[in-house]
């Protein structure tokens, strides 16, 4: 007896919407006023044939041509039943809600306007309710929700999926706009857009930059440097050559020469350290002009940059002897 009655609940559980009650028989007025023609009671027909053999993708369509043609109740009601069946539940809860609630529906219908209150109620809790508010600066805004185009007539309440839901707000002559709310069954949720502005971006500032003129000034101390290292360098083989030329190529020894030697050796560790703290200071400079620029100034990715690299030996050029 258990099993019996575990057989039926699923069945029924199982049964496609048509277990609801059924609207009064639509072939023998399919819209509003006229008598329909035998064309729309084809057409109803085959809709009809279709959804009694749930093909629901189907009949979807078939509904939907006749509703938007005649915007008879009971095509509405079906169109309606089918989202339900292919899970496209805030489009059936509004067309199912614009039948029940219909103002303009001949009287005729009162039964199709009871049916679709009926299947509206069950639909209550497995959708929810949006109120979104745009502000008036946001002219011909452009709102999507959860990717869908809305209209600004309805966005006083949009029906929504269970869960996440993202609304998306374009305006000319504004940033565009992103909120995101999660929305239970049967909840009301409320999301205000206020007017912001294009993010434009500041101009260029005028000028070279503190840090790129101190770089500069760096720069041109490490570059003065390196010409008095030149200069005493040369100066000091200058001495050197003087001294071998008279010791004969030879290592001299000879205390009239001592001052010579003296002279040559000091000019020699000045050129070393003149032309090290040159390159030190050229070096310094280039990190500081390239990016000391102005905050906002454009960097010029092909812009040429100065490269000073400074070797012991090689491109070094300083007093060379031995004294």
């Amino acid at each position: 007896m258990a099993l019996w009655r575990s057989l039926v609940l699923a069945a029924l559980i199982a049964a496609p919407s048509v277990a609801f009650a059924d609207p009064p028989d639509p072939t023998t007025s399919t819209g509003e006023g006229a008598a329909p023609t035998d064309e729309e009671k084809r057409q109803f027909g085959e809709a009809k044939a279709a959804y009694d053999a749930q093909k629901f993708d189907e009949a979807a369509p078939k509904f939907q041509m006749i509703a938007t043609e005649t915007h008879s109740p009971n095509a509405r009601l079906y169109l309606a039943r089918c989202f339900v069946e292919l899970k496209r539940l805030p489009e059936a809860y509004d067309m199912m809600k614009s039948v029940a609630t219909d103002p303009n529906a001949d009287p005729k219908y009162a039964k199709t306007k009871d049916t679709a209150a009926q299947e509206l109620a069950p639909l209550e809790s497995r959708v929810g309710h949006l109120q979104v508010t745009i502000a008036p600066e946001l002219k011909n805004a452009t709102v999507t929700v959860n990717g869908k185009a809305v209209s600004s007539d309805k966005l006083s309440s949009v029906t929504v999926d269970v869960g996440n839901v993202v609304v998306d707000v374009a305006s000319a002559g504004a940033a565009p706009q992103e909120q995101q709310v999660s929305v239970g069954g049967g909840e009301s949720k409320s999301l205000a857009f206020s007017a912001v502005p294009t993010v434009v971006a500041p101009p260029p500032s005028k000028g070279i930059g503190v840090i790129r003129a101190a770089g500069i000034g760096v720069g041109g101390l490490g570059i003065v440097s390196l010409a008095i290292g030149i200069g005493t360098g040369v100066a000091a083989n200058g001495k050197f050559s003087s001294v071998q030329s008279a010791c004969n190529n030879t290592r001299c020894t000879d205390p009239k020469y001592a001052s010579d030697i003296d002279a040559g050796k000091s000019l020699e560790k000045a050129a070393d350290a003149t032309f090290v703290i040159g390159g030190l200071l050229v070096a310094a400079s280039i990190p500081m002009i390239i990016f000391g620029g102005p905050k906002h100034a454009r960097t010029d990715a092909a812009s040429a940059s100065l490269i000073v690299s400074p070797t012991l030996g090689g491109a070094f050029v300083g007093a060379a002897g031995t004294f």
